[in-house]
């Protein structure tokens, strides 16, 4: 996905990427009811330490990271 994004990408140009942390998954409230959901998200959605090593070893590079919502009540 990165390295399409790399080439599509005009020069200085942005992307955003939009995921959850794997600690977002694991307090969605559900999760206490059924605990399969969160395995199974995680192996869907890579955590977001990974997607930024991913984003530069494409040679894109992480210019802001902004965490919304993660420890707060639903």
């Amino acid at each position: 996905m990165f390295a399409e994004i790399y080439r599509v990408l005009r020069p200085l140009g942005k992307a955003c990427i939009v995921t959850q942390s794997h600690q977002q998954i694991d307090d969605r409230p559900i999760v206490q009811f059924f605990p399969g959901t969160a395995r199974v998200d995680k192996k869907r959605y890579p955590d977001i330490r990974e997607v930024i090593s991913a984003a530069e070893q494409n040679q894109l590079a992480c210019l802001k990271q902004e965490i919304l919502f993660e420890g707060e009540e639903v």
